[in-house]
């Protein structure tokens, strides 16, 4: 089995790579237990182990949907075999949101980072993306190109990312004031 088709497999013993099993957790996460509501999430990305983590946190199992190395019939097929409640993406990708329309699945799309690639309009109307972006700016651009933006600053998973406890002396040495983040 591959792909997608994991989560169809009988229950058979599992065996893991000494290595590579390491980065397949949440698609074994997902095969150990396959009653959970599940997300695909829009990969290669910034943040996908945060959005992953959080995710599984809330009760909900994730699979990364490879949607730059893989055919749009392969993505097709494994959204079908896995039964999403939907598709998280981070950073826009022309044409995926007709694709998440077209498999009637909602998406939630958050904007972190400049596009090197032009903003294409929607070939269609995708009434169930939306769109999430820190640039107040940006909303009316999405908007324009036929889709539902709002702005939402940025944010990261509190449980990966909070203050560290420091010492008197840690605070003093590298305490702050003022953080820029980017």
């Amino acid at each position: 089995a591959l792909n997608a088709d994991l989560v169809r497999v009988p229950r058979l013993p599992e065996l893991r790579h000494p290595v590579l099993g390491n980065l397949y957790v949440r698609e074994l996460r997902l095969w150990r237990n396959p009653e959970l509501p599940r997300m695909l999430i829009a990969a290669p990305a910034l943040f996908t182990e945060d959005l992953a983590d959080s995710l599984w946190d809330a009760g909900i199992a994730t699979w990364n949907w490879s949607v730059n190395a893989m055919s749009r019939e392969e993505l097709m097929i494994a959204a079908e075999q896995l039964q999403p409640q939907g598709v998280v993406c981070v950073n826009h990708i022309n044409g995926l949101a007709e694709a998440c329309e077209e498999l009637g699945l909602p998406m939630l799309e958050w904007e972190v980072d400049p596009s090197t690639e032009a903003l294409a309009p929607a070939t269609r109307p995708v009434p169930k993306t939306r769109i999430f972006t820190y640039r107040k700016s940006h909303v009316s651009t999405f908007e324009k190109a036929g889709f539902q933006a709002s702005y939402m600053p940025l944010a990261a998973n509190p449980a990966r990312r909070h203050p560290v406890e420091l010492t008197p002396s840690e605070r003093e040495q590298f305490g702050a004031e003022l953080c820029f983040v980017g």
